[in-house]
């Protein structure tokens, strides 16, 4: 299970302790994930852009060791909220619910090459149809929370 936030990172502990000595990192193989504070308030996670915490943090993460980064934010099991990176560039974006803070349902935001992006950055291009697809699904056809979401688009991305 993923904490509320936290950063993906596509190399492993013992690379990326070398660079960030004080971080509690959990590692599998060539993926590791860096555990983030959780954000105190909504506010925190609803505004924020690449300039917030978790993406920032995994822009310089992905700058300094020249590799592919998520940024993740779950809010409540109802948000989910994604900055992917490689090489320090920003690559693409993802909202499950853009229209959350106003307690409306809204279809996720989405570039329309997201799914390609994605799937291409962790090297299982022949899945980014699949990945667009669980990205674009309304909840109820196939998980029922944002966690669960998220649990399948690793799962396609081949990241444990």
């Amino acid at each position: 299970m993923l904490k509320l936030s936290t950063i993906i990172v596509n190399k492993p502990r013992a690379e990326i302790l070398e660079h960030f000595p004080d971080l509690q990192i959990s590692s599998q193989g060539e993926f590791s994930r860096v555990q983030m504070p959780e954000p105190q308030q909504f506010t925190e996670v609803w505004y924020a852009d690449l300039e917030s915490p978790i993406p920032k943090f995994a822009t310089e993460i992905s700058h300094k060791l020249q590799c592919a980064t998520l940024g993740i934010i779950n809010w409540d099991d109802d948000l989910l909220r994604i900055w992917a990176f490689s090489g320090g560039e920003f690559v693409t974006t993802y909202d499950s619910n853009p229209s959350y803070a106003t307690c409306t349902i809204t279809p996720p935001e989405l570039e329309p090459d997201t799914g390609e992006k994605l799937a291409t950055l962790f090297n299982v291009p022949q899945k980014a149809e699949p990945v667009r697809k669980l990205l674009t699904r309304k909840k109820g056809f196939g998980f029922i929370n944002e966690t669960q979401r998220l649990e399948q688009l690793l799962a396609l991305l081949e990241i444990p």
